[in-house]
């Protein structure tokens, strides 16, 4: 008898295509248009770029919600559907693996939020401001975001 391949070439190339998509996903959500098709909340002028993207097929190549799933789905039900599949020995080899580049980033981050001046404007004009803007429709800063 063949012993059944532990991993399946093409599943782990859907599965980057999938982080693909996730990352133009992230990239597409800076526009705008694009963000509020997204949100529900707009919708694109017919003829653009954006309504391509939006109300056709091309919604694929940015389809992170979708993408995240399918990713997900592959990882978790072919991890749990091997002989000998246990969730405590699963979780033993993730947690390490996705925990330990997660506490560093954060490590980082706070590092930086802390040697890195900021001048974050106090008062609550500023926030009545923004609050009525799309706060991710450009890079964030304050004084893109407060007109200062």
């Amino acid at each position: 008898m063949i012993a059944a391949p532990s991993r399946v070439p093409a599943l782990d190339g859907l599965r980057g295509v999938a982080s693909l998509v996730v990352v133009v996903n992230h990239c597409l959500m800076t526009d705008p248009t694009l963000a509020a098709v997204a949100a529900g909340t707009g919708r694109a002028a017919p003829g653009t770029l954006a309504w391509s993207l939006a109300y056709t097929p091309l919604h694929l190549v940015w389809a992170g919600t979708e993408a995240v799933l399918l990713f997900f789905g592959f990882v978790l039900t072919g991890s749990a559907t091997r002989d000998g599949f246990g969730w405590g020995s699963y979780y033993a080899q993730r947690l390490p693996r996705l925990y330990l580049p997660v506490w560093a980033a954060l490590l980082v981050a706070a590092g930086s939020a802390a040697v890195v001046a900021r001048g974050v404007p106090t008062g609550g004009t500023c926030r009545a401001r923004c609050a009525t803007r799309c706060c991710w429709a450009a890079p964030v800063s304050w004084t893109t975001r407060c007109g200062r």
